[in-house]
């Protein structure tokens, strides 16, 4: 099943631009679901939202078309933490970036982003 949901998927999320990088607000990414092949499911928790997706998930910046991230499976926990599972991809104009897994932390005020492949 193909579905292309133009819902934003977790608000504003910063996507990483280097290590201790800050973007300025208009730079910051609005992630949304291109692709998912089997199933999207939603889970309302405390004000908040989770999101769990699997078979061939794609995703990009709204604002930053060049910004694109790819797994086979997707986990969003309350707009703060992404964890993209199997063959993970993360590219944009200076970088590709492919792992088992990639798993993102949206950086808060006093901390820098928090991107990691494995």
């Amino acid at each position: 099943m193909r579905a292309v949901l133009t819902v934003l998927l977790f608000g504003l999320l910063a996507v990483p631009g280097g290590v201790g990088a800050q973007r300025p607000a208009e730079r910051r990414c609005q992630l949304e679901v291109v692709n998912v092949d089997r199933e999207g499911v939603r889970q309302a928790f405390q004000g908040s939202e989770n999101y769990f997706a699997g078979g061939t998930v794609r995703l990009r910046c709204r604002n930053q078309p060049e910004v694109t991230l790819a797994g086979d499976s997707l986990e969003a926990y309350t707009a703060q933490i992404v964890r993209l599972l199997g063959s993970a991809r993360y590219r944009d104009d200076d970088i590709d970036i492919q792992a088992d897994s990639i798993f993102y932390t949206r950086p808060t005020s006093s901390s820098s982003s928090g991107a990691t492949p494995s």
